[in-house]
């Protein structure tokens, strides 16, 4: 098992969509760590909202955050990628 591995499983567990940090990153748990960062030391897990990709800063149509937000805005109904969710193949 890879530390990839180990990291999405722990996500998962725990109800997170994937990482984000301060610097306005964010990657859900399907396309996780595929940013040109030299570390992640500073990502944290986080919830996947939806945005407007028009007005959003990145252009993307979601964002990850810090908070689970209590309107139930998180992608996939309880903010987390469930198991029997498509998750791409390490």
């Amino acid at each position: 098992m890879t530390v990839k591995e180990i990291l999405i499983e722990w996500l998962i567990e725990h109800g997170y969509s994937g990482l984000w940090n301060e610097d306005e990153c964010g990657c859900p748990i399907d396309d996780l760590i595929l940013c040109d960062s030299e570390s992640i030391e500073a990502c944290q897990p986080g919830y996947r909202v939806k945005t407007d990709p028009e007005t959003s800063d990145s252009g993307y149509a979601w964002k990850i955050v810090s908070e689970k937000p209590a309107n139930d805005g998180c992608l996939s109904g309880t903010g987390a990628i469930k198991r029997s969710e498509n998750v791409r193949s390490l």
